[in-house]
């Protein structure tokens, strides 16, 4: 009532006529009027209900109070019958202050200090998809992400774990994304990975000892559910980790070489054991770390006198002698079929100078066994199916050797003529 009757007409007039145009559309308008003496402003904001809350007042006050430099602020919120909620705003400012604020630019940076999370998400989604299949998108997921998710990720890394999710297929039935925190303080060495699942959630005890075999401390996990109109339920699973100690980690590595051993693990196709660490401390790609486990199996049945533990401790304790052995082997089996002779004997022979040179620099006794063990295993190896694929293309799930027993030393008598090793996680 006090407005009505300070408000000049023309002004008033102006105002009124901007109120009755709202009707009951859902938008935000704000309204200011300046005292004549400069000691207060009064504001009319109107919000929609659905989204009205206290800390949307406080956006639309905090918006206010910065742009008008005001000291202090009242308020009186309004709710009737209708779709808006009024907030009437008094702020008293200083009338040494002359500032000029256009009504027009406050408005908008009102409407965008209320932009809740879910409008954010669906513009970006929209933008990111295209109208039409970013529409469908919003339409098959209508509760979108659990109010735990909005909390703790802006509305841009949902629309990337939506991509993720998307992506997921029978043929691709686990999806993994390593990611730093962008508020995190320099110095902490915590790295965050999501695992997206569809169907069921994955079991904490199945997950956390292939993570911790990969080498990885996990320090806490946060699942999200996410519900398909077709009752189908997708799952991520956010895990806060941190490496072992004096390692670099290269996160685009970690998405590429990690996740492929992660899901192949997760499968099956290959074991869940301390040699997995390797595809961190010597950057191998899982299947090369499945071929020195194999050779470690070999070792185990020729009584070599030493547990796999202690075996894969052994190559991840000398990463460049385990890095130049699988190099060895890539050269004897996959570089044969492209190099002549005499370069595939220079090339060997300059990578077993190499590989025994950095043996000179083993201290343990046993260590140096165990690496020397490999080189006699890999140059006794005469044939292999490790680089064959199958019908379709892929690579086989077993990995064949075969051994010329006489090249390999205190192997147990008698000694056959060959020897086919096979070994797969099925066969162990």
């Amino acid at each position: 009532r006090d407005d009505l009757f300070q408000t000049p007409v023309d002004e008033l007039f102006s105002t009124v006529m901007s109120i009755v145009q709202i009707q009951e559309r859902n938008k935000i308008r704000v309204f200011l009027r300046k005292d004549p003496y400069g000691r207060f402003c009064y504001c009319l904001a109107y919000v929609p209900r659905d989204i009205y809350s206290t800390e949307v007042r406080q956006k639309i006050q905090q918006v206010l109070m910065d742009r008008l430099k005001a000291s202090d602020c009242e308020f009186w919120t309004f709710f009737s019958e209708s779709v808006l909620a009024r907030v009437q705003l008094i702020l008293r400012v200083d009338p040494k202050n002359r500032i000029d604020i256009d009504p027009q630019q406050l408005e908008n940076e009102v409407i965008q200090a209320c932009r809740s999370w879910q409008d954010d998400y669906s513009a970006l989604t929209v933008e990111t998809f295209g109208e039409a299949h970013g529409t469908n998108v919003l339409a098959d997921f209508p509760k979108g992400f659990p109010a735990g998710y909005r909390e703790r990720f802006a509305a841009h890394s949902a629309v990337v774990d939506m991509q993720h999710l998307l992506n997921l297929s029978e043929k691709n039935p686990l999806v993994m994304s390593f990611y730093q925190p962008l508020g995190q303080v320099s110095g902490q060495r915590e790295l965050h990975c999501k695992l997206y699942h569809a169907d069921t959630p994955l079991a904490l005890s199945d997950v956390l000892p292939i993570l911790e075999n990969l080498g990885l401390r996990v320090l806490g996990e946060f699942p999200y559910r996410l519900r398909h109109t077709n009752g189908r339920e997708f799952w991520i699973h956010d895990f806060a980790f941190t490496a072992a100690e004096g390692l670099d980690l290269d996160i685009q590595q970690l998405n590429d070489t990690l996740q492929d051993a992660f899901v192949h693990i997760v499968r099956g196709d290959a074991e869940n054991d301390a040699f997995n660490r390797l595809v961190l401390t010597a950057g191998l790609p899982w299947r090369d770390v499945a071929l020195l486990r194999a050779y470690a199996r070999y070792l185990k049945q020729i009584r070599l006198g030493f547990d796999l533990g202690y075996i894969a401790s052994t190559l991840n304790n000398h990463t460049d002698i385990a890095r130049e052995l699988t190099r060895l082997f890539k050269t004897r089996f996959y570089l044969a079929r492209k190099l002549s002779g005499d370069d595939l004997d220079d090339k060997q022979q300059r990578l077993e100078h190499a590989i025994l040179a950095a043996l000179d620099d083993v201290q343990v006794l046993n260590e140096d066994r165990i690496l020397r063990r490999y080189l006699d295993l890999i140059k006794a190896t005469l044939r292999t199916n490790f680089y064959q694929t199958d019908a379709n293309g892929q690579n086989k799930s077993y990995f064949s050797f075969k051994f010329n027993p006489h090249l390999i030393p205190e192997l147990p008598k008698p000694v056959p003529k060959f020897e086919i090793f096979v070994y797969s996680p099925r066969v162990e």
